[in-house]
């Protein structure tokens, strides 16, 4: 006899949701000072936590960090709950502005606030597009390109005009891009056939941190940095050639 019960669709319980959300109230989570009890946030948040649940098909806890802690739901999303909405607030508020082919943030499919105990206290939630994570080597090569970028992004570079004067001028897109193909230029390549990336991966990731520092969104490292993939791949035996974009 043929057991139908693994091969159909099971949303998450509260009771998988609570015992996930407990064994992650430990290390540098920022969420361990907001929620002292995890079944009385559950019931809290009960309405709202049970439409997540039912439209997830799993509750994996991804990680945590400075602006709150991630998880898995399945379907290619991920919750994220953090001290604050504010971020996911503001990137919703972009989103019909922006072609998709012009976001430079994930995309955002639900937001909102979730109750603590503390009377008016509340936390911020965002169900947001799921990314590949680079890992190992290229991880590492990443940051150290993340890093240059930002460092000229905040900084100015020293021109000596025709007349012998010093002027001081801050950095363009083009300027950051030349620089960077010129110091760097095997690591380039090789992150982006590791990854399979599109061959314009470094301009359009120049080009969203600039966007992204001027909205004052910025945290620029390499634990925020993710592969998105548009479409399908033509030789279907490969992935999608994609670009690297901030989750965070």
């Amino acid at each position: 006899m043929i057991k139908l019960k693994p091969l159909l669709f099971e949303s998450v319980s509260p009771e998988e949701f609570i015992e996930t959300f407990y064994s992650t109230m430990t290390g540098n989570n920022p969420l361990i000072g907001e929620i002292p009890d995890v079944e009385k946030f559950y019931q809290l948040n009960k309405q709202v936590l049970d439409r997540i649940l039912n439209n997830a098909t799993e509750f994996r806890f991804l990680g945590a960090g400075a602006n709150g802690a991630a998880y898995s739901i399945g379907n290619n999303q991920v919750l994220k709950i953090e001290p604050s909405n504010y971020r996911s607030a503001a990137i919703a508020s972009m989103f019909d502005k922006q072609t998709k082919t012009g976001l430079h943030h994930p995309m955002i499919y639900d937001e909102g606030k979730l109750n603590t105990e503390y009377g008016e206290g509340y936390l911020g939630y965002a169900i947001l597009e799921k990314m590949e994570i680079p890992s190992g080597q290229d991880l590492y090569d990443i940051g150290e390109i993340i890093f240059q970028i930002q460092t000229m992004i905040n900084n100015k570079k020293e021109i000596k005009e025709p007349d012998g004067a010093i002027v001081y001028k801050k950095y363009t897109p083009k300027d950051i891009q030349k620089e960077i193909t010129l110091t760097q230029a095997d690591k380039i390549k090789t992150i982006g056939k590791n990854l399979v990336l599109k061959n314009d991966w470094l301009k359009k990731l120049i080009n969203h941190m600039f966007k992204i520092a001027k909205e004052g969104l910025h945290d620029f490292h390499a634990g925020n940095i993710g592969i998105r993939r548009i479409g399908s791949s033509a030789q279907g035996w490969m992935p999608t050639p994609g670009y690297l974009e901030f989750f965070d």
